[in-house]
């Protein structure tokens, strides 16, 4: 679950879509930030023709996260443009760009059952949420069924992708007309799971369904290591995540990272200042953006509001 819930610090499509509510209650028009609310992760990359602020976004957050950490409207006011892991009007809003059904479904006539080990089809039989998704699950991939089962984590604490940050300033953006664009697609993060092998897949699942129970409070520490702005935290937690899993690691975010780096060095050389949100997780760590970033020789600093005790 540890993996699990790593990953979902990392990947806006899949885990949005599935923390995705059938009828998502209605939140308020504007979004609204609080120059007095302390935490949250923004930096600051100098050294090349304009600055670049780097911020860190948690996907999924509870309503007691509004207003959002006043850093975040900084680094924005400050942004001539803005780019996100995908594009506004490319995420799981727009329904013509959302996770297609059959890139999480095994081929037909094949089921779950027929696809993993017997040990961990027991495993499966005794989750909680079998007898509700049990026939749903047969269908699934066993990494889509794993990612239903960590997600139940963060349902249960009322998390929502539709309060997610990356969603808040794609909104401000598509209001305001600024210019934005996406390092990543649709297609490509769907990609990132479904390309895994079916060793990994399943481990996925095993994974998930060993720690079920304590999906809760992982993903209250995740949420608290994000509010208060401690990246030691969120990097240790990753960390840990990934600790017997370094393959997925080097796929899911040391290699996005490097995929990265030349466009933000691309922005860092342009001609108008901008911000880069992605999840905080591509932050935090070892092979962290800001890791590369000052191998290349930018400067990197943390950026505070006042009031935050925090050192840069």
């Amino acid at each position: 679950m540890k993996l699990l819930m790593a990953c979902a610090v990392i990947l806006t499509l899949l885990f949005s879509a599935g923390c995705r509510e059938a009828t998502p209650p209605k939140t308020a028009g504007s979004v609204v930030f609080d120059a007095n609310r302390t935490g949250g992760l923004v930096w600051k990359v100098s050294g090349g023709s304009v600055p670049v602020f780097l911020a860190g976004s948690m996907h999924l957050l509870q309503p007691g996260d509004l207003p959002y950490p006043g850093v975040y409207e900084l680094a924005y006011g400050q942004s001539n443009e803005v780019w996100f892991e995908i594009a506004p009007g490319q995420t799981t809003d727009t329904p013509s760009k959302r996770v297609d059904p059959d890139s999480l479904k095994l081929p037909p006539g094949r089921t779950l059952h027929e696809t993993v080990s017997p040990e961990t089809w027991l495993k499966v039989r005794s989750a909680g949420q079998f007898s509700t998704k049990g026939q749903a699950w047969q269908k699934l991939k066993p990494w889509a069924v794993a990612v239903d089962v960590a997600m139940e984590g963060y349902r249960a604490i009322g998390a929502r992708a539709d309060l997610g940050l990356d969603k808040a300033l794609q909104k401000l953006v598509l209001r305001d007309g600024r210019p934005s664009g996406g390092f990543e697609t649709t297609a490509e993060q769907i990609q990132l799971m479904s390309g895994m092998t079916p060793d990994q897949s399943e481990t996925f699942l095993v994974e998930s369904l060993t720690e079920a129970e304590k999906g809760p409070t992982l993903a209250n520490s995740l949420l608290n290591a994000w509010r208060k702005g401690d990246e030691a935290a969120l990097g240790a937690l990753q960390d840990e995540g990934f600790a017997k899993f370094p393959d997925l690691k080097e796929r899911l975010v040391l290699e996005r990272n490097r995929n990265w780096l030349p466009k933000i060095e691309k922005l860092c050389r342009g001609e108008r200042p901008a911000m880069v949100v992605v999840g905080c997780g591509h932050l935090c760590g070892n092979g962290s953006l800001l890791e590369l970033l000052r191998g290349k020789k930018f400067h990197v600093e943390r950026i505070v509001i006042e009031g935050d005790r925090r050192t840069n």
